[in-house]
Formats: C-alpha cells, sequence, structure tokens
C-alpha cells in the first residue's frame, strides 16, 4: 500500500448529536484542496455539523473547531499560541507551518497544512513569516527525541 501524500482529519457532530473522527486521504499531495470541497459534501451528505474555518489576513479569528478529546496524561501538552510561523521546506519547497507560544516561544512546535482548518486557520491567508493569533490553546503530541527526552512533536488540535 502506498503511503498517503496527505490526510486530513477532522471532528464533526453528526445529526444524532455523537462526536465523531473522519479523516480523509489522497495520494496526490496537490489534491488538498479538493479533499476539502468533497469533505462539505460528505458532512452534508450525513446531516453532519463540522467547524467554521476563518483566518482573516492580519489576525487569524477562531471559530467553531471543538476541543481534542482529554488524553491520558503525559501524552500531550496544551498550550497558549501566540504565532503561527509559515516557512518553506528546504528539501520539497512546500510550505512549513510552527506554532509558537508558552515554552515553544522561541522554536515552535510542528503543525501539519491540514491540521491548520481544525484551528479555524486558512493556510492560504498566512504569509511566510510571523503570522500573530490569540485566543488560541492548542493541543501538542509528545514524545521522545533522540535523546530520549519527552518534547512536544506536531501539534494535533484544538485544546479545551
Amino acid at each position: 500500500m502506498q503511503e498517503a501524500g496527505f490526510s486530513i482529519s477532522f471532528q464533526i457532530i453528526d445529526s444524532q448529536g455523537r462526536q465523531c473522527q473522519i479523516t480523509m486521504r489522497d495520494e496526490n499531495r496537490d489534491n488538498w484542496k479538493e479533499v476539502l470541497k468533497t469533505r462539505a459534501q460528505v458532512l452534508d451528505a450525513i446531516g453532519a455539523v463540522a467547524p467554521q474555518q476563518v483566518a482573516p489576513p492580519q489576525q487569524a479569528q477562531l471559530t467553531g473547531p471543538r476541543a481534542v478529546p482529554p488524553q491520558q496524561d503525559g501524552e500531550h501538552e496544551d498550550f497558549e499560541a501566540d504565532t503561527i510561523f509559515r516557512g518553506v521546506s528546504d528539501r520539497t519547497g512546500e510550505p512549513t507551518f510552527k506554532i509558537r507560544g508558552g515554552r515553544y516561544k522561541q522554536h515552535g512546535v510542528t503543525v501539519w497544512p491540514e491540521v491548520l482548518p481544525a484551528l479555524g486557520i486558512d493556510p492560504e491567508t498566512l504569509h511566510n513569516g510571523p503570522n500573530p493569533i490569540s485566543g488560541l490553546r492548542v493541543r501538542a503530541l509528545l514524545g521522545p527525541n533522540k535523546e530520549g527526552q519527552i518534547v512536544a512533536k506536531k501539534i494535533v488540535g484544538r485544546a479545551a
């Protein structure tokens, strides 16, 4: 099986009020905009509600996304984000994103483009360099680095 070029996971509330997670994948990384359109069609078909995506150019306005459910202690760390830094990968030329804030103010924590909509942020509105944000608590997945220290590996969603 070939690894997906990208995936997007999001939480919904179905027509019966249950919270569910849906993951959509595509082999071609460039198809992510089409997958977002398909996402909207799927939500309409099943009568589900999804988070709104709003992101004005200067300050990301956060609306709608539900918080990630609580996890076991030590697996995740929540922190207040104050900046999303957009860069460009030297290897692929694709945009890269890091969220900075709390004790991760200097280096930031990686956030994948497909996670940004779940945070209420449209990646297309972000310019290269720092983009200030406010009112966003994020949840970072923790794991060991090469030295065995537990560090934030990536942003997995919005915190409560």
